[in-house]
């Protein structure tokens, strides 16, 4: 079971898309880090 659930995360910086269609699940206890 996800205690964390992230989808379809886009993120644009002016015309220019960065990120697209991110997802992530998180179970109890992990740790992320996203540069």
């Amino acid at each position: 079971m996800s205690k964390l659930v992230l989808k379809n995360v886009a993120r644009r910086f002016g015309a220019f898309e960065a990120v697209s269609d991110f997802s992530l699940a998180l179970a109890p206890g992990e740790f992320v880090s996203l540069l």
